[in-house]
């Protein structure tokens, strides 16, 4: 069974010119081992998936309508390949079946791409839930 575990508290990282969201453990909402485990069962799927994150980004208020100003569960993937994004795009899109009952009140699981950007926030708010074996 995947495990969610949680390293320390939260880190501002710039993702874009003048954007800047907070990245951090997931504690708004609880996190259901349920969802650790069908997630890593689904990511083995894919080869270039080298591992996955949980974590929790806050976007600031008027980023994204959509997601508002509160805080937000995302997957962070690390990819070994996929410079086109298909894959991630993909993964993205095939995931609602997996995740559907097993959110709760986060409303929705949101993909980001691993980058050198948030590389270390990421990896200071949570060990990954998933890596390839």
């Amino acid at each position: 069974m995947a495990e969610l575990i949680l390293v320390r508290t939260m880190d501002t990282v710039f993702i874009s010119r003048g954007t800047s969201i907070t990245v951090g453990p997931p504690t708004a909402h609880p996190v259901l081992a349920d969802l650790t485990s069908a997630l890593s069962s689904f990511l083995s799927n894919y080869s270039t998936v080298s591992c996955g994150y949980l974590v929790q980004f806050t976007y600031p208020p008027g980023y994204d309508p959509t997601v508002g100003d509160s805080p937000c569960l995302t997957c962070v993937l690390q990819l070994d390949a996929d410079s086109d994004n298909h894959v991630f795009n993909e993964i993205s899109r095939a995931s609602q079946p997996v995740v559907d009952g097993r959110i709760g009140p986060w409303r929705f699981l949101d993909f980001f791409r691993y980058s050198d950007a948030v590389a270390g926030a990421v990896e200071a708010a949570a060990r990954p839930f998933y890596v390839r074996r």
